[in-house]
């Protein structure tokens, strides 16, 4: 079975994970997208401004692959509640 590992243009290589596989049978994984630039730098420091970094970064992984936006099927977000949206979980 052969995989494709998806590195957008221009993006800072990828250090311990991939930004994305392609596997033979057409499904994208994609992972370690946090809140930083193409580059590695972090831009904002707040949770909605990294958030919103965070999700560019995932279509720009899925549209390095040859995806859209609206053909993703499922995505799952971890953070940390009590860390990142203080009172979000009283």
């Amino acid at each position: 079975m052969t995989h494709k590992v998806i590195q957008p243009e221009g993006w800072a290589p990828a250090k311990g994970y991939a930004n994305g596989v392609l596997t033979e049978g057409g499904t994208l994984y994609v992972g370690g997208q946090i809140g930083w630039n193409a580059q590695q730098v972090f831009e904002v420091h707040d949770f909605i401004g990294q958030m919103e970094q965070a999700l560019r970064n995932i279509v720009a992984v899925v549209e390095a692959a040859g995806g859209g936006a609206r053909r993703h099927c499922a995505a799952d977000v971890v953070c940390d509640i009590e860390k990142d949206l203080p009172g979000a979980s009283a």
